[in-house]
């Protein structure tokens, strides 16, 4: 999990591409992928930060 903030994004990045479990989890909290950046975003917020704390949690 990196803040982006000259970006303005939450970004998670992975070595490979995760699996559909893996994926739907992601997208559950609220993750989008961005072919641009070549990783699954989020605006930051005060909403997107407490996501992005609870995923990277689930995803230990």
């Amino acid at each position: 999990m990196v803040l982006s903030e000259e970006d303005g994004r939450i970004k998670f990045t992975f070595d490979d591409k995760p699996t559909e479990t893996i994926r739907t989890l992601i997208k559950s909290y609220g993750f989008k992928w961005s072919r641009y950046n070549g990783a699954w975003v989020r605006k930051i917020t005060a909403n997107g930060i407490a996501s992005a704390q609870r995923l990277a949690q689930k995803l230990q």
